[in-house]
Formats: structure tokens, sequence, C-alpha cells
């Protein structure tokens, strides 16, 4: 193999929880994952699916802090929505 046909190194995805801390699913705010969605983090989407929605690349990750904390957006809504179903007891 020449030297320009050499692999480039993939890097492998890192998704950030940006949803409020769930104990039933083992999930805390800002957690990182490595290599995509963990069993956890997908039962947890299979209950709230908009969870789908706070989730995203590390990369992305100012973006989506910015549309959590903006009164209003799509994401706080599920965000404040995911605060009181914990808070209404599925802890």
């Amino acid at each position: 193999m020449a030297k320009s046909e050499l692999k480039q190194e993939t890097k492998p995805v890192q998704l950030v929880y940006c949803g409020a801390n769930w104990l039933k699913y083992g999930l805390t705010k800002y957690q990182v994952f490595l290599g995509g969605m963990p069993y956890n983090l997908k039962a947890a989407i299979k209950e709230l699916p908009d969870l789908n929605n706070l989730i995203c690349n590390v990369s992305e990750l100012d973006e989506l802090r910015a549309k959590i904390s903006t009164k209003g957006t799509y994401e706080s809504q599920i965000y404040e929505k995911l605060e009181d179903y914990i808070r209404k007891g599925n802890k």
C-alpha cells in the first residue's frame, strides 16, 4: 500500500445527553457516550421519544445548550416536559 493510500483514522461518535438527570436510566445531564447510544439511553427514548432531541454530537453541544436555555424553543419545552415527567414519579 502506498503512503498516499493510508487509511484515515475515524473517531468514534461522541454523543452528549443534555436532558435532566434521570436515575431510572442512569442518565446525568451532559453525560457523554462514546460510540453511539447505549441500551439505557435507547430505553429512555422508547419511554419518551422526544428525548431524542436532547441528544447531540459533542461538536453541537453549545448550540443545543443555547436552545434549551432559550424559553419557548422546542428543545426548552422538551426539557421542561422531561423534568415534569421525572418529578411526577418516573425517577
